[in-house]
């Protein structure tokens, strides 16, 4: 009986690629399909970010030895211009919030996740007057008021339709906008934008990031707000950008 390995083995490398090319664009075609909901609860449930089975955990990323510089710069422009209103995108497990309340005098929060059982989760454990969360499509949904939108290392993991969406209502919404994305080395593979289909993986794989400033977005140049090196590449950045409108 002629195994796997041994089948591949015996395939014309042209025609491996080929077949590899279909399988892959099939594979996009059946999740390009599937709902922002249905995905992102899956990811949560088989714990495809880490974490013990039955947790909700939203990455490494958010880890609070991670998270710290970004907290700070955060922290200090919400006080340096007297933000009281913000709401979140994309929310996840609400590690940073937590951290980003404790550190500021916001006076309404606003939680934005696509996962309605991970929303009930935060609502249980940590709503009150001040925290609130919404199980809400950024994407198809019209977003709460508010002040300031965050958008942390969210847009990584939507198609480039998708972002557009976004961003056209955060733009029209919010005096400020904060979005974090993770960008890669500058390879002679990059290029800026390139297109994915929604889910767990995000743009470095694939020699690109999110950058709203360039095509195929309309946004203006930002502000960096804070820049650190990624925690599994340090060549690589974890950039937070700031528009103001």
């Amino acid at each position: 009986m002629i195994n796997k390995k041994a089948m591949l083995d015996i395939i014309p490398v042209p025609l491996l690629r080929l077949l590899r090319g279909i399988k892959g664009a099939y594979l996009r075609i059946i999740a390009g399909a599937r709902s922002n909901a249905d995905i992102f609860a899956e990811i949560y449930a088989r714990n495809r970010w880490g974490g013990k089975p039955g947790e909700y955990y939203s990455g490494t990323g958010s880890d609070s030895e991670r998270s710290g510089p970004y907290i700070a710069a955060l922290a200090t422009f919400i006080e340096s211009n007297g933000i009281r209103e913000v709401v979140d995108i994309g929310c996840g497990d609400f590690r940073v919030g937590a951290e980003l309340l404790q550190a500021t005098s916001i006076e309404k929060y606003i939680g934005i996740d696509v996962v309605g059982a991970l929303i009930e989760h935060n609502r249980e454990r940590f709503a009150n007057e001040r925290i609130k969360f919404e199980c809400l499509d950024a994407c198809r949904s019209e977003l709460p008021a508010g002040e300031l939108c965050i958008l942390r290392q969210v847009l990584q993991h939507l198609s480039n339709s998708e972002i557009k969406v976004i961003l056209q209502k955060v733009r029209a919404n919010y005096r400020f906008v904060l979005i974090t994305e993770h960008h890669p080395i500058r390879t002679a593979d990059f290029k800026a934008n390139r297109d994915l289909v929604h889910g767990a993986s995000i743009r470095n794989k694939i020699q690109s990031g999110v950058f709203p400033q360039l095509p195929p977005f309309d946004f203006p140049d930002p502000e960096i707000l804070v820049e650190v090196e990624a925690w599994n590449c340090p060549e690589e950045k974890i950039v937070t950008m700031l528009f103001r409108f």
